[in-house]
């Protein structure tokens, strides 16, 4: 919501004209405290999301808008080359109005790490189940040769997701206990946590593990997974293989 919405447009129309097909662009509210930062926090990031929305995906769509909002104020815009076709809008969101949001003038949602089978379902009913509506995510991936090694890695990230209550966590019906496990023994206190706990935030364990992950995702109504192996860069590099490998049996 930082970017005016007409040279948002703009440039996915060129993008998508570089790779026909290949781009799922996402309009988010943007990390609040940067916008608030850099001046451009809206008193309702809804009203502000359902405008940008909106007024972008009228423009790729080749129409002459005039709209005129809280936050968007176009006059007689069109663009001078619009995409041969347009791709669809999807909102990169989080909470239950927002999601209710996406699916009343979105294409579909983003999802972040962190984001299991169980919040997919949950996001698409606060969504209302739009149909066509797309969903693409991040997940997490942590391999090892052992399902406690794999949990290690990664405890420290869930740990943090947990106590910065990420609504993909919150949603969890076992949410309580994970957050009780942090707060009595830290991040080491979650690789006591159930398999099927585990198996909610991401594709962590052992490969088996992995690969059944991203079908539950892919059952609960994902249709584009992006695997985030690890922040490090030197770690992400070493698990590229596995990435390819899991990629090419899905």
């Amino acid at each position: 919501l930082a970017r005016n919405p007409v040279f948002t447009a703009m440039e996915i129309a060129t993008l998508e004209a570089i790779a026909p097909g290949r781009l799922i662009p996402g309009i988010g509210h943007g990390v609040q405290a940067w916008m608030d930062q850099v001046g451009a926090k809206p008193r309702s990031p809804l009203t502000a999301l359902d405008e940008t929305i909106t007024v972008v995906k009228a423009l790729l769509s080749g129409a002459s808008v005039d709209f005129e909002g809280q936050y968007v104020s176009v006059r007689d815009v069109r663009l001078d080359q619009p995409p041969d076709h347009a791709p669809g809008i999807v909102a990169g969101v989080q909470q239950a109005k927002s999601l209710a949001l996406a699916g009343r003038v979105a294409d579909g949602v983003i999802l972040v790490e962190g984001a299991g089978p169980w919040y997919v379902r949950w996001s698409l009913d606060q969504a209302g189940h739009p149909s066509p509506f797309s969903v693409s995510m991040f997940t997490m991936l942590a391999i090892g040769p052992d399902r406690r090694s794999a949990y290690r890695s990664v405890a420290p990230v869930i740990a943090d997701l947990i106590e910065r209550r990420r609504p993909a966590m919150t949603v969890l019906p076992f949410f309580d206990e994970m957050r009780q496990h942090v707060e009595s023994g830290g991040p080491e206190a979650l690789l006591n946590m159930p398999h099927d706990y585990w198996a909610e935030v991401g594709a962590i364990g052992r490969r088996d593990d992995a690969l059944a992950h991203l079908a539950a995702l892919e059952d609960a109504g994902v249709h584009a997974i992006s695997i985030f192996p690890a922040p490090e860069f030197d770690t992400a590099l070493a698990t590229l293989d596995e990435v390819i490998e899991l990629a090419g049996q899905r």
